[in-house]
């Protein structure tokens, strides 16, 4: 086995998966707000489930969710409000 290769496979799977729950989540909540409201991606969840999320997989779910933003069904949900700090969202 090559050194740079996932030992165990199902971990990464299950990694996968939670952060696939957590896209989903969030971007189920997105119908829960106003048009024009501007909010970030931890405005999604509640802040105890927020902070429950290792840092490593909010960076992650992140990167997902501007993906998801940027896609033509997150186009319609969502634009993308670029600023200092945090990645801002605006619901359309």
């Amino acid at each position: 086995m090559h050194p740079t290769e996932n030992k165990n496979p199902s971990a990464s799977d299950e990694v996968r998966e939670s952060h696939e729950i957590f896209l989903k989540s969030a971007i189920s909540e997105l119908a829960q707000l106003y048009e024009g409201e501007t909010f970030s991606l931890s405005d999604l969840f509640r802040g105890y489930e927020w902070k429950r999320i290792p840092i490593q997989s909010r960076t992650l779910l992140g990167r997902y969710f501007l993906d998801f933003a940027c896609k033509e069904e997150g186009k319609q949900l969502i634009g993308i409000l670029n600023g200092p700090g945090r990645q801002r969202y605006v619901r359309r």
